[in-house]
């Protein structure tokens, strides 16, 4: 028994490491890369609010026939990744920037929202989506990670049909063997609707907590974090949210009126309460 949850140990030390490596080279390499323009046909045209087709067919991380749709019933929001699973390079680093930038919420997998990813290979089959899962949930350990966080493959129908929604470009480079791509982490509504996309590889999870908060339409989340989103606007060129600059005058307009207000009350009264006494004082006198 000892030996095999030594094994055991060690498989999962490698798992982590192995995530943890190709994480490191990925990311460097992005950071490393001096390439301005995306290669042709290669892009992210934001749909904001577009409804997803919930009715396409994939197949999960078990080799279970599933529709999308199975995973937008739980009302809770839903962050939607196009990968594929192949790749070592941009891919790794967008699920790894998400796992870890997700490590730092309180909110878990499975619980508040749920994550599907997915393959733009149709070539890939559910074997490898499970190796996928293993090594993530290795890096993003929550106790519900397992049932929050999905990876799906599926037949080119579906695969194109999905993207075309969400209008995320690529294409396959025969010389390379790959699939040329951009990066994005993109959060839906519990109904399928797609809300914001962060098109980044290093996710910050201020705006991650932001955009499930907005996605969940005030159903996660503090009365505080409703303020927080309520005072921001994204940002897509800086992939992030800013402060909204005339919320932020405006709440600072009506907290002047307030004071103002305020002592204007506070003077009324001391005037009043100076009346009363000059008026006892005469009163007395006479």
């Amino acid at each position: 028994m000892t030996e095999r949850r030594s094994i055991s140990g060690l498989a999962s030390a490698g798992a982590l490491l192995s995530v943890l490596v190709w994480a490191y080279s990925a990311q460097g390499a992005v950071r490393q890369s001096t390439v301005s323009d995306p290669p042709e046909g290669v892009g992210i045209d934001e749909r904001l609010n577009q409804q997803l087709p919930l009715d396409l067919q994939f197949t999960d991380d078990s080799g279970r026939a599933v529709t999308l749709g199975e995973y937008f019933d739980r009302d809770m929001p839903v962050i939607l990744t196009p990968v594929f699973y192949r790749c070592q390079m941009l891919c790794t680093a967008t699920l790894t920037g998400l796992a870890e930038a997700l490590d730092e919420i309180e909110w878990s997998a499975g619980e508040e929202f749920q994550i599907v990813t997915f393959t733009i290979d149709p070539d890939e089959a559910h074997q490898l989506a499970q190796v996928k899962k293993r090594n993530y949930l290795t890096l993003y350990d929550r106790a519900t990670a397992a049932d929050g966080w999905h990876f799906l493959t599926g037949e080119q129908a579906s695969i194109a049909a999905l993207t075309d929604a969400i209008g995320f470009r690529y294409r396959y480079v025969e010389r390379t063997g790959q699939y040329a791509h951009a990066a994005s982490i993109i959060v839906c509504t519990a109904d399928g609707r797609v809300a914001r996309y962060i098109n980044t590889v290093l996710p910050q999870s201020k705006t991650l907590r932001k955009a499930i908060v907005e996605a969940s339409a005030g159903t996660i989340g503090s009365p505080w974090d409703q303020f927080l989103l309520w005072c921001s606007s994204y940002d897509p060129s800086a992939g992030k949210y800013v402060v909204a600059a005339r919320k932020v005058m405006a709440i600072g307009g009506g907290l002047m009126v307030l004071v103002v207000l305020g002592g204007v009350g506070v003077l009324w009264r001391r005037e009043l309460r100076t009346k009363r006494d000059k008026a006892m004082i005469s009163g007395l006198q006479s």
